[in-house]
């Protein structure tokens, strides 16, 4: 059976026309992933900026339209948020915050980055600026949710898989060799290679800034079982 757990992608590119971006290459995007999410899917679009959702609705049936955005940011994501009703309490948050993603938008515009030390979950999530034309990408702690991303001149890419980065075609994606070395004697990628060249991994327990063709990746959360 196929695995159905919902699905995130998204593109700041500012070489492409916004409406090329959102119904070519994201919807596209969404399409190679539909499976993951095949009760709705969402897209939007903030100048060079096109990300969407592919959901599987188990929660919050009516009311867990992803992406979701207010006037500074727009987030997305894949997981679930074991206490978020806890935290709408905690907050005192209003009574419209009736989704986690909504939940998350919420905390993080109260607590930015530091959001992640409130969350119990397992998420793959994404935040877009609008104000900064920032992109921030968030992964659970055990990195239970595949989190992917591509970095080049004036482009970032992300999605819950790679194929979702591969069909944008904004490189020729060759298989990275020296991956494949490692998973021939390892069983695995190293790090946060993957088997193709360029396209990596967002380590669990990681968040990553994307803003100015810079990338920063921090981590959040030390696990203490890896010595």
């Amino acid at each position: 059976e196929l695995n159905k757990m919902c699905g995130i992608a998204g593109i700041l590119d500012k070489r492409k026309r916004p409406d090329i971006l959102k119904n070519k290459i994201c919807q596209k995007m969404l399409d190679m992933i539909f499976y993951r999410g095949p009760d709705e899917n969402k897209i939007i679009n903030h100048k060079d900026f096109s990300c969407g959702v592919t959901r599987l609705s188990i929660e919050s049936l009516k009311n867990g339209t992803q992406p979701v955005e207010n006037n500074k940011y727009i987030l997305g994501f894949n997981g679930e948020i074991f206490n978020y009703k806890e935290l709408i309490k905690k907050y005192n948050f209003s009574k419209t915050i009736n989704s986690e993603a909504k939940l998350l938008l919420e905390l993080f515009n109260l607590k930015n980055e530091n959001f992640t030390k409130e969350i119990k979950g397992q998420f793959a999530i994404f935040i877009y600026n609008k104000h900064t034309e920032e992109v921030l990408l968030f992964r659970d702690r055990y990195g239970i949710r595949p989190l992917f991303y591509y970095s080049g001149k004036n482009v970032f890419i992300f999605g819950s898989e790679i194929k979702t980065i591969v069909s944008t075609k904004v490189e020729d994606f060759k298989i990275d060799q020296q991956s494949f070395e490692n998973t021939t004697m390892f069983w695995t990628n190293i790090l946060n290679t993957t088997a193709i060249k360029n396209v990596f991994s967002l380590e669990p327990g990681n968040y990553l800034k994307f803003k100015n063709n810079k990338i920063i990746v921090k981590k959040y959360f030390e696990n203490p079982i890896i010595l």
